[in-house]
């Protein structure tokens, strides 16, 4: 191996496997809603696989920001900061995720308007749009997004309140609240027949655990980090068989009613699973050529994953209009959202990071476990 993954990507001040998981994540959904929508014009169920891709994809980014943000949350919350660094933090964290989202939330106002327009604008500005309840399909990938602005508000505030109360294990504590209250929520606040997805799955104040994992899987490696680390071939592992274990259980189970009632639970398996392999992430090496292009493709993940679902639709309306062929559908939607992608990160993201506020205590203990940036 030549120096290429880890020192390359140390000197830019990322971390190759984290780069990695990123970027499988963003083309797990982006190839879950090519092959639905090919197969959904041609008349033909959806494949169970192509839904289990785009699954894993969301609830592997939930990980990935919950171990990136938990590290800032970390070393604020042992240096005693108070409100003015949790403003601070809140605000680093708007200035990454709102202005793609809010641009491309106007851009879908205007050229697909709903018929409810104030009521849906609103909504979707302040991502209510599924806080509590199933949400509809207009701007569907937003769903994902909702969950994390409201982890990420929610998280930070109870924990620098008790913090701020000297209240021992004060990150772990929290770690435990945000763990179970969402997986409480889901067993006695969802109806057994909801939907799977839009009835559980996608409602936000039930979902924060997806995120919250990260955040332990960050403490874990802050407090033990030698043992942790040395022992992430077994956690990769272990994590392999908690993200086959819902397909697992549902074949024990057998009845779709008792897999109902077991839904709760299993959805917490997935984020453990990933979770655990974050340790392993972190020691992952490329070579130059596949690096470059697992990173243009992971710093460029967020506005793709925006964006992708329009241009899919664009791509389809366009064989349907204006008789292109099918064949072409799907290259067409993916050089669209990659262009979009590209523009996003040169001409607005990059220039409102470089804008961000620095946090201070970013340069603690927490953060240094990996260096790269919070780009997710």
């Amino acid at each position: 191996m030549n120096a290429t993954a880890s020192e390359a990507g140390e000197r830019n001040g990322r971390v190759a496997g984290l780069d990695l998981l990123r970027a499988a994540a963003i083309v797990a959904v982006l190839l879950m809603h090519l092959i639905n929508r090919e197969f959904t014009v041609r008349h033909l169920a959806q494949p169970p696989l192509s839904n289990s891709l785009g699954y894993f994809g969301v609830e592997l980014f939930f990980i990935l920001s919950g171990f990136l943000i938990g590290r800032i949350l970390i070393d604020i919350a042992a240096s005693n900061s108070g409100p003015r660094d949790w403003a601070l933090f809140l605000v680093r964290r708007w200035m990454r995720t709102l202005p793609v989202y809010l641009v491309w939330l106007v851009v879908l106002l205007t050229v697909t308007p709903p018929a409810d327009f104030v009521a849906t604008a609103a909504r979707y500005a302040t991502f209510s749009q599924n806080l509590a309840w199933p949400m509809g399909g207009w701007f569907s990938v937003s769903w994902s997004l909702a969950v994390e602005e409201w982890f990420y508000l929610l998280f930070s505030f109870v924990l620098l309140i008790l913090a701020a109360a000297r209240v021992r294990g004060a990150v772990l504590w929290t770690c435990l609240l945000f763990v179970t209250l969402p997986l409480a929520g889901r067993i006695f606040l969802i109806p057994p027949d909801a939907p799977f997805d839009v009835g559980m799955r996608e409602v936000a104040l039930v979902r924060l655990d997806a995120i919250a994992y990260g955040v332990v899987a960050a403490w874990c490696l802050t407090r033990t980090p030698e043992v942790i680390r040395r022992w992430r071939r077994t956690l990769f592992l272990a994590g392999i068989f908690l993200l086959l274990a819902p397909a697992d259980v549902l074949a024990v189970l057998g009845s779709p009613a008792a897999f109902d009632a077991a839904r709760p639970y299993l959805l917490a398996l997935t984020p453990i699973g990933f979770a655990l392999w974050i340790p392993g992430a972190l020691d992952i090496a490329m070579a130059a050529a596949p690096l470059r292009i697992v990173r243009w493709v992971s710093t460029r993940s967020y506005a793709l994953y925006i964006v992708h679902l329009s241009m899919i639709d664009l791509a389809w309306a366009a064989a349907t209009h204006l008789h292109m062929p099918v064949v072409l559908c799907a290259p067409a939607a993916v050089l669209l959202s990659a262009g979009l992608a590209e523009l996003s990160y040169r001409y607005l993201e990059t220039p409102i990071l470089r804008l961000r506020p620095q946090q201070p205590a970013a340069a603690g203990r927490a953060a240094a476990i990996v260096r790269q940036p919070l780009v997710a």
